[in-house]
C-alpha cells in the first residue's frame, strides 16, 4: 500500500496531461494556421512525455528509501553495534569489523602494584576499562583505547582519551571529555513530500549518543595487584 502510495504524484501528472491532450485534440484548429497548431500539440506531447520521464528516473532513485525511521529502529540498530562490540572485547577477538583500535600505549612498571586513577570525578564520566593479566609481559603496562568500528566514515573524530602515567607511584591517569555524535536520517520519502506540499527531501530527525562508552583494554603481568578510585570500573579477563 505505502509502495503504490509513493506514485501517487505520477499517475496524477499522468491524468492531467491526457486530459489536456484529449482536450487540445478535439478542439477544431484554425483554418488558417493548421501547421502551427500541429506542432503546439506536438510540443504538448512532447513536454508531457519529458516530464513523465524524469518522474519515472526520480521515483526510481528514491523509492528505495521510501517509509520511516523511527527512534525504536535507531535505537535497535545502535544496541545491535553495541552487542557485537563488546561480544568481541570480552572474547577478546580484537580482529573483529565492529572493533577499531584507536591508540596503544606502553609503561614501565616497577615493582607489583598498580593504580588506575580517574581524572573525570564528579563530572559524571565514567571509564570502562578491562584488566588482563598475562604471564608473558614482565615489567610493564600496556594499554589500548578501542571504539566502534563501525559508522567510521561519520565519526572523524574519536572521543580518546588522555592516559599519563606516574611512574614513581605506579599510577595510571586516565581523562577524557564529553562528546556527542548526531545522526540524521530521513523521515519520508521525496514523491509523497512532494505531493502533499512539503519540504522536498522531507524534514530530519536527529538522534544523539554519547560517545564515552568506549573501551580502554589494559594488559598486566601476571600477579600485579591493581587498585582503583571511584567512578573507574573493571572488567577482569581471564
Amino acid at each position: 500500500m505505502t509502495a503504490l502510495l509513493t506514485i501517487i504524484p505520477i499517475i496524477v501528472l499522468a491524468i492531467v496531461f491526457t486530459v489536456v491532450i484529449i482536450t487540445v485534440a478535439k478542439s477544431k484548429p484554425p483554418a488558417q494556421k493548421p501547421k502551427k497548431m500541429v506542432q503546439r500539440r506536438k510540443s504538448i506531447l512532447k513536454g508531457y512525455f519529458i516530464i513523465l520521464l524524469v518522474s519515472g528516473v526520480v521515483y526510481g532513485m528514491l523509492q528505495s528509501n521510501w517509509g520511516v525511521i523511527g527512534d525504536e529502529e535507531v535505537n535497535n540498530e545502535l544496541e545491535q553495534i553495541d552487542q557485537e562490540f563488546y561480544e568481541a572485547i570480552n572474547n577478546q577477538n580484537f580482529n573483529h569489523e565492529s572493533v577499531k583500535e584507536v591508540q596503544n600505549w606502553q609503561f614501565k612498571l616497577e615493582g607489583d602494584e598498580l593504580m588506575l586513577t580517574n581524572l573525570n570525578q564528579g563530572e559524571g564520566l565514567s571509564f570502562m576499562v578491562y584488566v588482563e593479566k598475562i604471564d608473558d609481559l614482565e615489567g610493564e603496562v600496556v594499554a589500548t583505547y578501542y571504539m566502534k568500528g563501525i559508522g567510521e566514515e561519520k565519526i572523524y573524530h574519536p572521543n580518546k582519551p588522555v592516559i599519563t602515567w606516574d611512574g614513581t607511584e605506579s599510577e595510571l591517569m586516565m581523562k577524557q571529555h564529553r562528546k556527542e555524535v548526531k545522526l540524521h536520517v530521513m523521515s519520508k520519502e521525496f514523491p509523497i513530500r512532494q505531493f502533499t506540499g512539503e519540504r522536498w527531501f522531507g524534514e530530519r530527525q536527529s538522534h544523539t549518543f554519547n560517545v564515552h562508552n568506549q573501551i580502554v583494554y589494559i594488559q598486566v603481568p601476571r600477579g600485579t595487584v591493581v587498585e582503583t578510585s571511584d567512578f573507574l570500573y573493571i572488567y577482569e579477563v581471564n
